[in-house]
């Protein structure tokens, strides 16, 4: 006799309406979600590339009118500078040395002064007191201090405290007039002046920035070669050293927005030249980050860092000086000057950061809405 198999009791109306309504409910999730999952996230990357667009546009128009005004600044400097070479007082004794070194016989015997730069390295009183107690001298200090020039001609406060050296040199690059006595004697070896002496063609030479030990400071200098007469020739060089942090700073440190958004001045070494948070001198650790920032036109770049000392992804917007730099050191590609506008990541992504956490509450609040609606249509 068999035993009877136990039958399954059969699924009660409640039991089967549940399950039924479970599995419209998962189904209407599903269908709802995905798609407002996809909705939201294609939302999000949308919102984050306009909000990196904007930025980067904002950052390149503020850097190229910064590089704009600093343009202008240089050019204002140079144009005072030229002044000074063109006075004819200057023009007329460096052409008597000229006249005077060129008329004297080669094999002529070597003046009483050809021990001068011997005594000069020594300090000699009396030297230093012919060089930098001249004529030349006191009409290079009266330029300097405004008393030789017109209203609209004046060195600003500013300008005349960042000048730490004003001197001039013949067409040999012998000292011949100087503010002070902190110039050396003989010049003519040196990469500013050959630049500016242009084999005997003259052009302007603006050097980058490097630390001065004769001013113990980093500065740039401006050369500008004296003409002749007849504008046919150099005859001497006018050079001039300047403290680029405080020739920059009232320029660049007072364009500030947010907490940590600013404008720094950087060579195409990645040189800080002025810069409210990175000392004048210093190089941007990061040295991928150069070739990004330094091209001949304006733009904006998501940076892999922010040359600042941090990895984190960065906007930075940059522009070149060009005035400038077609003067610096006599080439676009190996002087060139720019602007590089940053702020930290923090403060610049928050407004991505506020729109993911608003999405995201939304995005809750709508699944519980269809998972409520679901259940109330099941």
């Amino acid at each position: 006799m068999t035993t009877p198999r136990p039958t399954r009791p059969p699924h009660t109306p409640r039991e089967t309406r549940w399950g039924l309504k479970t599995k419209l409910i998962l189904s209407m999730l599903f269908v709802g979600i995905v798609p407002l999952v996809v909705g939201l996230g294609m939302a999000f990357w949308q919102g984050s590339q306009e909000i990196r667009e904007v930025n980067g546009e904002s950052f390149k128009a503020l850097a190229t009118e910064a590089a704009r005004k600093l343009d202008l600044l240089v050019a204002d400097e140079v144009a005072r500078t030229g002044r000074i070479a063109n006075d004819p007082a200057v023009v007329r004794e460096l052409e008597h040395r000229r006249d005077a070194l060129q008329s004297r016989p080669p094999d002529a015997p070597q003046p009483a002064e050809a021990d001068a730069e011997a005594r000069w390295a020594a300090h000699d009183p009396t030297l230093i007191k012919q060089i930098s107690g001249s004529p030349l001298a006191t009409l290079l200090q009266e330029y300097y201090t405004g008393t030789h020039s017109a209203p609209d001609q004046l060195l600003p406060q500013v300008v005349r405290s960042a000048t730490k050296m004003l001197f001039l040199t013949d067409v040999q690059g012998t000292l011949v007039a100087a503010m002070t006595a902190k110039p050396e004697f003989r010049h003519g070896h040196t990469s500013w002046w050959q630049g500016a002496y242009n084999q005997g063609a003259g052009k302007l030479y603006i050097e980058d920035v490097h630390f001065d030990e004769k001013v113990d400071a980093y500065a740039f200098t401006i050369s500008i070669p004296v003409m002749d007469s007849l504008r046919y020739e150099v005859v001497g060089v006018l050079h001039r050293v300047i403290d680029a942090k405080e020739f920059f700073s009232p320029s660049t440190h007072v364009i500030r927005f947010g907490k940590t958004g600013h404008v720094m001045l950087i060579d195409s070494r990645g040189i800080v030249m002025s810069c409210p948070i990175l000392p004048t001198g210093l190089s941007i650790s990061d040295k991928s980050l150069i070739p990004l920032i330094t091209p001949m036109a304006p733009g904006w770049v998501h940076a892999p860092s922010d040359g600042h000392g941090g990895n984190s992804r960065s906007i930075i917007g940059f522009a070149p000086l060009p005035e400038t730099s077609r003067a610096t050191n006599g080439t676009l590609e190996k002087g060139s000057w720019h602007t590089f506008v940053w702020q930290s990541s923090d403060e610049l992504f928050a407004p991505i950061g506020h729109l993911f956490t608003w999405m995201t509450l939304f995005g809750s609040v709508a699944v519980v809405l269809l998972a409520v609606l679901g259940y109330v249509a099941a």
